[in-house]
């Protein structure tokens, strides 16, 4: 079971945390950042029992002390920290085998003292049937660690690129990264650019499927837009904008150069083409969790940041139909899709919630 948990934790983005001394033996304790928060995780084992077969109450208040110290000493920027005062209330017993989160937060500081307060609660009931994160938590826990180049308080806004500039990065492997609205994106755009929309976690879907330290050209939306994006790319590690297309899309299409297009439909549409049996192949690219309460007959699962690595194994002889919930979603596993080789795609851009209403048959695993 510890091996067990230990693996899910790793692949939800948490990193072990290097002890020695008394902490080592109640540990090893794991670290995360989640938008800004500092998580922190103890798996439970046979060792931290009590006489009554649960967690004592000791590993509690140590696992508590630790986690406080350790957002004490990043928000104070000390290396060193000492605990004068911890209050303690028990509200519930930790039975061995769960994975207890803390997640401490500061509610006032001085120039002497840092006031911080935390709950300490089980997260193995949640770890292991959670939904999944993104690629890049997985190392923001030894970023975080090691810190980060500092840029300045205000960092220069994303270059104005001419369309000649973005092809020739393009070229050289940079990734486009179009911030429009999905709709926007099917009726033209640079082909084998990224559809991650403003209206979503831009970083987040950044983060999942560009590699880090691949240039990144941004299309679509004004300035405030583009820096706006920037921000919450370097928020994550993300520090390579390249810049962003001057003039638009407009400029590219000025250039001479072609604009890839998506056909956009609605989920009516799509019922009726299923129900009439038109040959085609549905993807369904919501999360295991979406798909699994219910989904359209005959479609394919391949969530969002899957579809780069089993692409190719949807046939080519049809329309491929992607879906998500309400479409945003769709729109980004379009463009991957478009970046595997596939031709003819259709952006199912509305909600999933409309096959309920007109009554449609779901599949439940």
């Amino acid at each position: 079971m510890t091996e067990a948990a230990a693996e899910k934790l790793k692949s939800l983005g948490w990193s072990s945390v290097d002890a020695s001394g008394f902490i080592a033996l109640v540990g090893p304790l794991w670290q995360r950042v989640v938008d800004g928060v500092h998580e922190y995780a103890l798996i439970t084992e046979d060792k931290h029992h009590n006489r009554r077969g649960v967690v004592q109450g000791g590993v509690l208040m140590t696992f508590a002390d630790r986690s406080c110290g350790m957002t004490g000493r990043f928000v104070s920027g000390s290396p060193s920290l000492a605990t004068v005062q911890f209050d303690t209330q028990f509200v519930d017993a930790a039975r061995i085998g769960e994975v207890l989160v803390s997640r401490p937060r500061v509610i006032r500081s001085t120039r002497s003292l840092i006031f911080l307060t935390t709950e300490v609660m089980p997260f193995l009931a949640r770890v292991l049937n959670q939904h999944r994160f993104p690629t890049y938590y997985a190392d923001m826990g030894a970023m975080n660690r090691q810190g980060l180049p500092l840029l300045g308080r205000r960092p220069a806004p994303p270059a104005k690129l001419t369309a000649d500039a973005v092809a020739r990065l393009v070229d050289e492997g940079a990734a486009v990264v179009d911030i429009r609205p999905g709709r926007e994106f099917d009726g033209g755009h640079i082909p084998g650019s990224y559809s991650i929309g403003l209206s979503g976690q831009v970083s987040a879907w950044v983060g999942w499927l560009v590699p880090r330290h691949r240039p990144i050209v941004l299309a679509g939306g004004g300035q405030a837009q583009h820096e706006d994006v920037q921000r919450q790319l370097y928020r994550i590690g993300y520090d390579d904008v390249a810049g962003a297309l001057d003039g638009g899309l407009d400029a590219w299409r000025d250039s001479g150069r072609e604009l890839s297009t998506f056909e956009t439909v609605d989920v009516e549409d799509m019922a009726t083409w299923i129900l009439s049996a038109e040959e085609m192949t549905v993807i369904d690219a919501r999360d295991e969790h979406e798909w699994v309460a219910g989904h359209v007959p005959g479609a394919v699962h391949m969530y969002v940041p899957d579809i780069p690595h089993h692409a190719e194994e949807i046939p080519t002889s049809a329309p491929v139909a992607v879906h998500c919930a309400s479409g945003y979603r769709a729109g980004i596993a379009a463009s991957l899709l478009e970046q595997a080789g596939l031709t003819r795609i259709i952006h199912v851009n509305g909600p999933y919630s409309d096959w309920d209403r007109l009554h449609l048959a779901e599949i439940r695993p």
